[in-house]
């Protein structure tokens, strides 16, 4: 009677009841969490019984997490889950192997020079031309080079160089987010709306364009969510083991892509870890390990770059920060442009009214530390936001969330019973799947149909012959020429173009960082830009391409070449020799 007795006041005594233990402190000091690790794993200490890795008797709404949904069991989702991520990677592998086109091509082509250097650096014979064109891939760009270097793994297995590895690569970086996306949805809304919201993450056109392109960012999208999913993760179980290996994800998810990035891993540790245990100045401690554990790895690869002088520190990030942006029109109406390039109006409308489906505290952590660590970087990268729509990828998981929220939300009020409210998500999954698939498979078509990169990879070839593949050379092409310079193997220093000198000079970018004139500030003419920024160099030939126009739109560019012997020239392209001429 007596035990009995003591079980009966235990359980009214309020410091046994879950609620009241899920308000306290869950963890010691972090410094013994991480002493004490090790221990751990050698001799763990007994668990309490669990139900999906949480304790049997929590309360599902006190901790963020909603109640499992009837009608449905759980492996049927996961396996629809699994569904959808294998039909959006065999979308994004049709046609896989054709050259990149339309979206941001600078950026693809000096990605695709980067992995053929370093697959011809694995051959034991190069054509010296060859070494000497190869010479300017062999810098990093904004980033450590992983993806490219796995692309040239590839390209010795198969002995030639090809589009579909990058792709492969991307369009597997982009699933595999997607479903940890699933499964930090799941934890946090339920299961309808957590395939509600991979439907959308994975079939919103933007999603598809940047996932398929050859370029970092999506395994950087990848490497956050990997890192919310381990950050909940330590939330459930707040251990330094979990500490540990939340820190160490999302510094492996960093590498992929250092930058901006870190501000919403960081922000998102920090409130869901406030949300859990509520304000206590142990949570200052944890967030140095995890900021130290996040920092480290990008910081170890980017020293060991910079020592062998691959990467120049800060280059790129100074390109970024253009502060007397803020005040103008164009920041924020080109922001929210970028954002509806990238989420469609309808998803735009969907995400917001979502915003209002979010309930538990848990879920807002995850949707604010989002958005803050966004808010941050568009504020901060003032030159990038307003006009490049690929450092908007953010917000697609961020509307995923906030379209499962309105999925559940709408779950949570008429009943999971209820056949119209099962209807509506079926119909808002198949909207979503079919809009991504009729967007690939008509762009696609509409490529072929032209044929427009067919005839470039002709036009190059015959510039890169007239040139005899040099790789001292002046380019005219857009994007900086980067496409030319592969197609045609050739390298060389890009001159600008009028559209690129008027938009710069409008941003109020065409001057360095001191005042000085730069290669593409407006006001010089062919004559003086020359001799200022390319006349050291002693150039072979001058190349235009496709802009044959900016002969007459530029001052003093006709004359420049007049007497410069013609090698070659066609309505589309021209070839000067300058190798024994002089600038007048």
């Amino acid at each position: 009677m007596g035990a009995l007795s003591a079980c009966a006041a235990l359980a009214h005594c309020p410091e046994a009841r879950p609620e009241a233990r899920l308000r306290r402190p869950l963890i010691n000091d972090p410094a013994d969490d991480i002493l004490h690790a090790l221990m751990q794993v050698i001799q763990p200490t007994p668990k309490p019984a669990t139900v999906n890795g949480r304790p049997f008797d929590s309360d599902p709404a006190a901790r963020g997490t909603p109640c499992p949904q009837a009608g449905f069991s759980k492996s049927i989702f996961q396996w629809m889950a699994v569904l959808l991520c294998m039909g959006a990677w065999w979308l994004r592998m049709v046609d896989s192997d054709s050259p990149a086109r339309d979206f941001w091509t600078m950026r693809q082509y000096s990605s695709a020079m980067i992995a053929r250097q370093l697959y011809y650096d694995m051959l034991p014979s190069v054509p010296e031309w060859k070494q000497e064109v190869l010479q300017g891939g062999r810098r990093w760009h904004a980033e450590p080079p992983i993806m490219e270097y796995l692309a040239s793994r590839i390209f010795r297995l198969q002995g030639r160089e090809s589009f579909w590895p990058f792709r492969l690569i991307t369009a597997s970086g982009w699933v595999l987010g997607g479903w940890f996306l699933f499964l930090i949805l799941r934890r946090l809304l339920g299961a309808p709306g957590a395939l509600a919201g991979l439907a959308f993450f994975l079939f919103v056109p933007f999603g598809i364009t940047t996932s398929v392109a050859l370029h970092a960012d999506p395994l950087m999208i990848m490497g956050l969510l990997a890192s919310t999913w381990a950050i909940l993760r330590y939330c459930d179980h707040l251990t330094g083991r979990h500490l540990v290996f939340a820190g160490l994800l999302s510094g492996v998810g960093l590498v992929f892509k250092p930058g901006p990035v870190v501000f919403l891993m960081g922000t998102t540790f920090g409130l869901c870890l406030l949300a859990v245990t509520g304000w206590n100045r142990k949570i200052i401690g944890r967030s140095v390990i995890f900021a130290i554990l996040t920092v480290l790895p990008s910081f170890l690869v980017n020293l060991w770059a910079v020592q062998r002088g691959l990467y120049q520190p800060g280059y790129q990030l100074s390109t970024y920060w253009s502060p007397h942006l803020l005040g103008t029109l164009y920041f924020w109406r080109g922001w929210l442009g970028r954002v509806i390039d990238v989420l469609t109006v309808p998803g735009l409308l969907l995400a917001v009214a979502g915003v209002f489906g979010v309930r538990t505290r848990l879920a807002w952590a995850v949707l604010a530390g989002w958005g803050g660590g966004y808010l941050l970087q568009s504020l901060l990268c003032s030159y990038t936001t307003p006009s490049h729509d690929y450092w908007h990828m953010h917000v697609i998981p961020m509307a995923a969330l906030c379209i499962g929220a309105l999925v559940a939300a709408v779950f949570k009020q008429v009943g999971t019973q209820r056949f119209g409210a099962w209807g509506l998500w079926g119909t808002l999954l198949v909207a979503m799947v079919a809009s991504g698939v009729v967007f690939r498979l008509r762009d696609i078509q509409h490529a072929k149909r032209r044929g427009h990169s067919a005839e470039y990879i002709r036009m190059a070839d015959a510039i890169g012959q007239a040139t005899n593949h040099s790789a001292n050379t002046i380019l005219l092409d857009y994007d900086y020429s980067a496409a030319l310079k592969y197609f045609a193997w050739i390298d060389g220093k890009p001159w600008p173009w009028t559209g690129q000198m008027v938009s710069e000079q409008a941003l109020g970018n065409d001057t360095g960082m001191s005042g000085e004139l730069v290669w593409h500030t407006l006001e010089l003419d062919a004559h003086e830009r020359y001799e200022r920024f390319y006349a050291d160099r002693q150039p072979e030939y001058f190349v235009i391409c496709r802009l044959m126009g900016e002969l007459d739109l530029q001052p003093g560019l006709r004359s420049l070449l007049a007497d410069c012997p013609l090698v070659v020239q066609t309505p589309r392209y021209a070839v000067y020799d300058l190798r024994h001429w002089h600038a007048p």
